[in-house]
C-alpha cells in the first residue's frame, strides 16, 4: 500500500510538529534558487511529499493583462506543465479568482459541491476538499493565489490545513517579491 492511501484510509492528522517540518523544507526548497519556476515547482513537489497536499498549483497575477496566469503546478506529466502557462483566471472567476479578488482564503470541503470550481487542468479530485488561499504581496494586496487539495477527507483538519497553507503562500511572497527585486536590478 503506497503512503498516499493509507493517508487517506487512516484519516492521520497533521500534526504541529509536521507542519512545523513541512515548513521548515518548503522554505529550504524556496530558497534554494532564483529561478521562479524552479523553485516553485520544487516548493511544490515539497508541499506534495511532506504535508500530503496534491496538485498544488501557484498562479501569479499579471497587471499587464489584468488576470491570473498559471505558474507552476505539480501532480501532472511534465510535457502538459508547458502548456498551462496560458491558462488564465479573471478577477471574480472561478475559485482562484474569486480568491485574488476578495483576498480571503477559500476552501471547499468537496468540489463537487460548489459550481464555482472551473478545474482548467482536468486534475483535481472532485470526493476531496480544495483549499485556495491568497498569496500576500506589499500593502496586503494579492499577487497570485496558491492552491491544493488535502489527501485527506477529514473536514476537521480543513482549518490547520488552511493555516499552514497561508503561512505557505506569506513565503511564497517573500520569494517571489525578493525574485523580482533580483531580476529588476540585473536587468538595470
Amino acid at each position: 500500500m503506497n503512503t498516499q492511501a493509507s493517508v487517506l484510509q487512516t484519516g492521520k492528522t497533521f500534526t504541529p510538529q509536521q507542519q512545523i517540518n513541512a515548513l521548515h523544507q518548503i522554505s529550504i526548497a524556496l530558497s534554494r534558487s532564483l529561478d521562479m519556476e524552479q523553485t516553485l515547482q520544487s516548493m511544490l513537489q515539497t508541499l506534495n511529499d511532506i504535508a500530503h497536499m496534491q496538485y498544488g498549483l501557484v498562479s501569479l497575477f499579471d497587471q499587464n493583462r489584468s488576470a491570473l496566469f498559471v505558474q507552476a503546478v505539480h501532480g501532472i506529466d511534465p510535457e502538459i506543465v508547458k502548456d498551462i502557462k496560458s491558462i488564465r483566471y479573471r478577477m471574480g472567476e472561478g475559485i482562484m479568482g474569486t480568491v485574488m479578488h476578495q483576498g480571503h482564503s477559500l476552501v471547499i470541503p468537496k468540489v463537487a459541491d460548489d459550481g464555482r470550481f472551473l478545474d482548467r487542468l482536468n486534475l483535481y479530485d472532485y470526493g476531496l476538499p480544495f483549499i485556495c488561499v491568497p498569496i500576500p504581496g506589499t500593502n496586503h494586496q494579492p499577487i497570485g493565489v496558491l492552491a491544493a487539495q488535502p489527501q485527506s477527507i477529514e473536514e476537521s483538519e480543513l482549518p490547520a490545513r488552511t493555516r499552514f497553507m497561508e503561512m505557505v503562500a506569506n513565503l511564497i511572497g517573500h520569494s517571489v517579491r525578493l525574485i523580482g527585486k533580483v531580476q529588476s536590478e540585473h536587468e538595470a
